[in-house]
């Protein structure tokens, strides 16, 4: 089932310069316990205000990424990006992000719906990929 992930930038007034990685995490509550989704955005493209890249997201926050193809526009900071997923669960899920961009760094909301009920969160990104993860050197016995 192909289901449809939302990104939606809005980045203030003016001209941004969204080429680039940008990377963080959109922190959503559900029943009290906070569940972190990590996403990173690769805008590799901007041709007259149509923006192409890839971005890897954290579907399922459990630290497995996605990579997904970008494709989205751009008018003056204002951003919208549409990635597509191919989930083989069946379970809809899209992620709406509306955030501000401000130097290296856009900070908003982002809102995780499922079957039309959306949970919505704080989200932060910055200019910059995710940190590799460093091999645990913990002994699982």
């Amino acid at each position: 089932m192909r289901q449809t992930l939302f990104l939606f930038l809005a980045a203030g007034c003016g001209q941004a310069d969204v080429v680039d990685v940008w990377s963080g995490d959109c922190a959503i509550t559900f029943d009290g316990e906070q569940v972190t989704y990590d996403l990173e955005i690769d805008i590799d493209s901007d041709e007259k205000g149509e923006l192409g890249g890839t971005a890897l997201f954290d579907v399922t926050g459990l630290g497995d990424l996605t990579e997904i193809p970008v494709d989205g526009t751009r008018k003056g900071k204002d951003v919208e990006i549409e990635l597509v997923l191919d989930d083989e669960t069946g379970l809809p899920i899209s992620l709406e992000i509306a955030a501000t961009a401000k130097g290296d760094e856009m900070m908003g909301d982002c809102v995780m719906r499922t079957f039309g009920i959306g949970v919505s969160g704080n989200l932060e990104l910055g200019r910059g990929p995710l940190p590799e993860e460093v091999p645990s050197t913990k002994t699982v016995l």
